[in-house]
């Protein structure tokens, strides 16, 4: 499987700020090959791309990005804000289909002075979308019904955190593939900065009562906590 299937990143729009999060694993079939790797990219002073995909096309992508959005300033006399960034994003992937594609997935976190937060998603082929939460690769599976469920507009910066929390611990018990660590970055009218979690997530555990009903296989129906 292709590692934009692998990837682990995810991000939602809280009241003044915008978050994304992302496992920092490097997986190569069934090996982990790196630990460790920051997948969360600043482009510009209040932008954040947080990249799914292998991980030359993501470093790639990512530097492509950043270098051509600095070149336009240099150009321009001016910035580009995060809504052209998207455009030109969209724009950067849709045409390298039928050339070189990039498989990369793109999480387009960032904040406007006027509007405030804003959030964009994209896939390899160069779709877009502007929702409020979202995920990208397998966790999917997972966090969009929990952001369905617990996610709200306005969310302070201590609620959404609670609730990176809760998605990590969900993918750390359910999820097949160990993911060992993440990493959270958000960007608001101060810029982009990192946030520190360390939370470890401790799997309960729970004693079979061997003296329950059974069911027809000898299995027993109820479990001593």
């Amino acid at each position: 499987m292709s590692q934009l299937g692998f990837g682990n990143s995810f991000g939602f729009i809280g009241k003044d700020y915008a978050l994304v999060a992302t496992d920092c694993a490097v997986p190569r079939s069934i090996i982990t090959m790196k630990s460790y790797d920051d997948k969360i990219q600043k482009v510009a002073d209040q932008t954040l791309f947080c990249l799914s995909g292998d991980v030359g096309d993501r470093k790639n992508f990512g530097e492509f990005i950043g270098r051509n959005l600095k070149w336009y300033e240099m150009r321009n006399g001016r910035k580009l804000d995060n809504d052209g960034i998207a455009n030109f994003t969209r724009s950067t992937l849709a045409q390298s289909i039928r050339r070189n594609p990039y498989m990369v997935g793109v999480i387009q976190a960032g904040y406007e002075e006027t509007s405030g937060p804003c959030m964009y998603w994209f896939d390899y082929f160069g779709t877009m979308s502007t929702p409020k939460a979202t995920a990208q690769g397998l966790c999917q599976y997972f966090l969009l019904s929990l952001f369905d469920r617990h996610w709200k507009a306005g969310m302070s910066l201590e609620e959404g955190l609670t609730l990176v929390e809760l998605c990590i611990e969900q993918l750390s018990k359910r999820y097949v593939i160990s993911l060992q660590s993440f990493i959270v970055k958000i960007v608001d009218k101060n810029g982009v900065r990192q946030i520190n979690l360390n939370k470890q997530v401790k799997l309960e555990q729970t004693k079979i009562d061997m003296d329950a009903p059974k069911t027809a296989t000898g299995i027993p129906t109820a479990l001593k906590q």
